[in-house]
Order: C-alpha cells, then structure tokens, then sequence
C-alpha cells in the first residue's frame, strides 16, 4: 500500500449558519481544475466531469452558480461564461467565444502553451488493471477505523442492504464487494441482514502492512467551535424556572449555538419561558445536544412516550446528553459517556458544550458486535 500523497489543506472552521444560502446553494464540480492536475482516465470519472457540472446548473436554474458566495473563489475568475440566467456581471465586446480583437476568448499563456508542447506521452493504449487488488484501498480504510468507528460502518452496510428487496442482490453485493476488502466485515453485515455468511477464510483476511490514521474517525482529539449547532432544551412540564432558561441559553448565545425549548406547546409557558418547538413539530435529529429541564420530576413520575423517544433516540445517535435536576435519564435506565446530570444549570451547560466541541458523539454507547463469535 502506497503512502499517501499531500496535495493540499482543506481548513473546516466553522458549521453552516444558513442551510439555503450555503449547504443547498453549494456546488462541486471535478471539471474545474487548477494548472498541472488533469484527470483520470477512467470511464466513470470522465461521466462525472459533465454530470456534477450540469446537476448544479439544474440546481441553480443557471449556468452562473459558480458566482453564488459559498461557491465564489477567492481569486477572479477568467472564463468564458457569459450572460445567461443570474449573471451580474455587464461584460464588454462582441462575444465570448470570438478572436481577441472584439474582446473574446484570451489565448493562453506562454508558459501554459509551452507545457502543453513539451508534454509527451507513451505506451500502448487500452484497458488495463492499475492494481492487482483493486480492493486495496478500501481494506486499507477499513483497518484505519477504531472498533466503534468500524461497527458503525457495518451497521450502515446493514441498513442500506436491508432496504434491498432482492435477496439475490444482497448476497450477491456481499460476495463480490464486501468479502474481497474483508472477510469479517462481509461475515458481519451478512449476519445483520440475513444474507448467507461467506464461509470463514474466504474473501480477504490480509491486515495492510501499513495503515494510516483515519481521515474520518468518530472521535477526535482537537476541539471544534459550536458555532452554529443546535441544542434542544426539553422542558418535561410548564414550570421551567426562568433562571434556568438564562443560564443555559446565556452561555449558548455566547458561543454562537443555537437553541430550542422544546415542550408540550408551543408558546409562552407557565413560568414564562418561550417554547419555540412542541415534540409534534420537531424531532431530536435536527440537533446536536440535548438539555433535559428535570425540574421537580421524580422517579415516580410517568414519562410521556413522545419524551421518551426523543430522548432515546438522541441516545442512540451518540449525541451529548444534559440533565439539569435528577431522575429523567436514570429512570430510562440510560448510561454511558457523555451524559451530564447535576443540579446546577450552569454545571450542566458547561459539560455539554465541551462535549459537543469535543468528541461531538459518543459511539462508545452503541453495542458491538461479537467479532470472535462472528468471524471466528
């Protein structure tokens, strides 16, 4: 296995703070590249120069997305684009696409020209295999992932293939795809979806002889800003103290999060508390942290069902966990990391927005798979 080669630093230093004007007006496209990349000749990459470019022209209703701000570079552009749809720009001469003289395309430099002139190429032409193993680099990936990092693949592999309505393609996809990059990956999900279990020892059982950091683990070591994540304050009746709303949201607002009070209603509650969510109008997978509002809420206190899988269901997704009072996490019997209980709010806040900046999730509660058992 190859080390890996640097090309560049991409910096991610903050979260969108507006879905519509950067997450659904991004683009990408692979046809737009710098002087001294060019690109693989490789089929199925080739159809993805033309598609990604004409998907966010689609998107946009406009060749000129590239113009939007989440998508503008941060130098000029020089290109032949002109007029059409959402183009501010007023350009000058006669056409886009004529000689220089009437303000046209420009030729290209010398020392662009002169690259292209002294590029040789040589060798047959055709269709060869790059690798003899052409699974190399997913194996690779897949040893670079902690266990828990690893069951939450499989559990993916598991909930798409579980979607799939002809067993014959399931088993199909494990046998051809799954077991080359490794044996007890492939054993695994199969056990999930009840697809037949590649025999022990098929497939791939090699450990690469050098393996790398993953580029995408499930806890990291560095702490993000929470800029722009959203906390849920759940409030389990109308008697939220107005203190406790301060002190959680004060110390949100000042690290640029956002929040909820998520109740039974909507609107101005009992102690005077704004409820902008009810759990009819919202669900725990549109936030990030969860601040449970206990109050006087005692062991002996019947949990609504809708509290309750709200809750669970932010639990299961790993998400940090806060409890300002006592008896609503215990009494769903809830354990593990990244779960905060204490009386003080301002305790409470605290814990989660260090957790939120760091690890973010908590995948040590999910259950792991008996790879001993399962593999052998």
């Amino acid at each position: 296995m190859n080390a890996p080669v640097t090309l560049g630093e991409m910096v991610l230093n903050r979260n969108p703070s507006n879905y519509f004007a950067e997450s659904e007006s991004v683009s990408f496209a692979p046809s737009n590249v710098v002087d001294g990349v060019s690109f693989v000749p490789d089929p199925l990459l080739q159809w993805r120069l033309m598609s990604y470019d004409d998907t966010a022209t689609h998107r946009h209703n406009s060749p000129n997305g590239y113009l939007l701000p989440v998508n503008a570079p941060i130098v000029p552009v020089n290109n032949n684009y002109r007029d059409g749809y959402m183009q501010p720009k007023i350009f000058e001469g006669e056409s886009a696409s004529s000689p220089d003289g009437i303000g046209g395309v420009m030729a290209a430099s010398p020392q662009a020209a002169l690259a292209v002139a002294n590029e040789t190429v040589s060798g047959q032409v055709g269709r060869f295999q790059p690798f003899n193993d052409p699974f190399i680099q997913a194996r690779g990936f897949w040893f670079s992932m902690d266990q828990f990092a690893q069951q939450h693949t499989v559990d993916a592999y598991r909930f798409e293939l579980g979607h799939v309505s002809n067993p014959n393609v399931t088993a199909k996809y494990i046998s051809t795809i799954l077991n080359p990059v490794n044996n007890c990956l492939a054993r695994r999900v199969a056990l999930g979806v009840g697809a037949p279990m590649p025999a022990i020892g098929t497939g791939s059982s090699v450990v690469p002889n050098m393996t790398f950091p993953s580029l995408y683990p499930l806890s990291m070591n560095v702490s993000l800003p929470v800029t722009g994540l959203v906390v849920a304050i759940l409030t389990t009746s109308d008697d939220m103290p107005m203190a406790t709303y301060k002190t959680l949201t004060s110390a949100l607002s000042s690290q640029k999060a956002l929040f909820e009070v998520v109740a039974s209603h909507q609107g101005v509650l009992a102690s005077g508390v704004p409820a902008n969510e009810s759990y009819i109008t919202t669900s725990s997978v549109l936030f990030d942290a969860v601040i449970i509002v206990s109050g006087g809420f005692s062991m002996n206190t019947s949990i609504p069902l809708v509290q309750q899988e709200f809750v669970r269901e932010a639990f299961g997704h790993g998400k940090p966990i806060g409890e300002v009072g006592s008896g609503f996490l215990s009494s769903l019997q809830l354990t593990g990391p990244g779960l905060f209980m204490n009386s003080d709010a301002g305790s409470v806040i605290d814990s989660v927005i260090g957790a939120m900046e760091m690890p973010g999730r908590f995948p040590q509660r999910n259950p792991l798979d008996d790879v001993k058992a399962i593999c052998g």
